[in-house]
């Protein structure tokens, strides 16, 4: 868990910082999901402070899951299209998904599913079905809590409710 974790983690970090310093919103969202991770407080503190990695440095090591790989550029798609697809955040997706060695067409799929599912207007709050990329990074893990982000927004949680759900 503590090594897709942190990946997780950074991936949405630079997402996030791509198009500026992070505002308060993004700050809470990484930490939620940090949070979320269910890590020691000794590996999760370095996580909470770290800066941003640019995405060209950003370490991609071992074999990852097919389903790790497609929920981090799922959510990455879904945290870029929270306030609109900046091309310095479509950057950043475009090349961990480079790295990750996504196929192409499946990068243009997940990009049009977050650009398109989403018109509501409850930024970060949404949990609608469509909305859902990332249901559980920890599960593929076989941990029990839930880090799911939605429209660029993480939701922990110890189950997978649906309350608060907004409909279109």
């Amino acid at each position: 868990m503590k090594r897709f974790g942190t990946l997780a983690v950074r991936v949405l970090r630079a997402v996030f910082a791509a198009d500026g310093p992070l505002d308060v919103e993004e700050g809470r969202t990484l930490a939620a999901l940090i949070g979320s991770l269910g890590l020691s407080q000794e590996d999760s503190a370095p996580l909470y402070n770290e800066s941003a990695i640019p995405v060209e440095q950003l370490d991609v090591y071992g074999e990852i899951d097919a389903a790790v790989v497609r929920a981090l550029i799922r959510g990455a798609w879904h945290a870029s299209a929270w306030d609109k697809i900046d091309p310095r955040e479509e950057h950043v997706v475009r090349t961990i998904a480079q790295k990750l060695a996504v196929p192409q067409p499946e990068v243009e799929q997940m990009r049009a599913d977050a650009d398109g599912t989403c018109g509501c207007t409850a930024r970060g709050r949404c949990r609608s079905r469509g909305c859902d990329p990332v249901r559980d990074v920890g599960s593929r893990t076989g941990h029990r809590r839930h880090a799911r982000i939605a429209c660029g927004h993480v939701a922990a949680s110890a189950s997978s409710s649906r309350r608060g759900c907004c409909r279109r």
